[in-house]
Parts: C-alpha cells; structure tokens; sequence
C-alpha cells in the first residue's frame, strides 16, 4: 500500500499531465524498489478532491511507466479519501474480498507512527515501511539552532502528526469500527 500526500493534477510535467506532492515520489520509488526485490501487488492509495483524477490514478499511470504490469497495481474505484483514516477504509475495503489480511503500508518516516496506529485498528500486525527519512544522525553545531526555513517545514510536520496521534488515542471507539 501507498500512501499519497497530494497531488497537482493538470500540471505539464512529463507525459502525466499532473505531479505528485513532494514526499509522494519518495513513497511510489519505494514502492518500485520493494517491488523488483519481491513482485507482490500494490495498492496506491489518495482520493479524489475536486481534480478530474485521483492521486491514485496518477500513482498508477508512474508505477505503469516505472514497468510495473497493470495486473499487479490494484486499483479499483479510487477512493474519494484524502486522510490516513479513509485510505486505510478503502484499502480494507479492496483487500478483504481477497482474502487479505496484512498489509504492507509505504509512508514517510515522519508519517509512520501514525499510519501504524491508524492501520493497526483496520488490520492485524500491519507493517510499515518509512521512507524519506529528513535526518541521518547528522552532529548538532551552534548553527543548527538557527532558524531556517526548513526547519520551519520540519516543526509543522512534526506538530501535524504528535497531534494527529493525540487526536486518534482520545478519539473513541477505535477507528476500524463501522
């Protein structure tokens, strides 16, 4: 399973007239890469807001360009979802028919925490892959106390998830539910 993080629809990149958000690239990469290793079927996932597509489909359109067959992207109705709590609904929704039951959810490193609550209350032991890690142990100096803009990003992501954990522990009954 991919999970999105938004996308540009109508852009005039490449031949996919629309682009992925920023940290979706690293995820459908990461998603191609575990795919060579092990050719197993993959769910992309992120709904449709008011663009003619779903990040889904534009997900499917890379990963068919990538090489990977149409038989092994599952990809039914794309979901309308555009939150981590619709897209494990809809990736329960399509895998259950099937039999599945784990999953194997590729997501940002920022994001894993998260994704892993949220998808344990849909499935059994889910695994989550993090990938586009922003950091790699590197040594604090006086100047990485300064301001940057990077780092202003960095908090806001931050503050997004430790609240969104929060507001999934508080929010009862568990979310797997209905």
């Amino acid at each position: 399973v991919i999970l999105g993080w938004g996308f540009y629809d109508a852009t005039p990149e490449l031949d996919f007239k629309g682009n992925l958000g920023t940290d979706s690239y690293g995820r459908v990469l990461a998603a191609f890469l575990l795919y060579r290793a092990d050719p197993k079927p993959i769910l992309p996932t992120g709904g449709k807001t008011d663009q003619k597509r779903s990040e889904a489909e534009l997900t499917r359109e890379i990963l068919l360009a990538m090489g990977v067959p149409q038989r092994h992207i599952y990809l039914n109705t794309p979901s309308r979802d555009v939150d981590t709590i619709g897209n494990a609904r809809y990736v329960r929704a399509v895998l259950r028919p099937v039999g599945a039951t784990r999953v194997l959810v590729i997501t940002s490193a920022y994001h894993a925490k998260r994704s892993q609550i949220i998808f344990s209350r849909f499935f059994d032991r889910p695994v989550v892959f993090p990938t586009g890690f922003k950091t790699a142990g590197t040594e604090y100096r006086y100047g990485s106390f300064l301001p940057d803009s990077n780092n202003i990003l960095g908090v806001a992501l931050a503050v997004k998830e430790y609240l969104g954990i929060a507001f999934y522990h508080l929010k009862q009954p568990p979310l797997g539910s209905a």
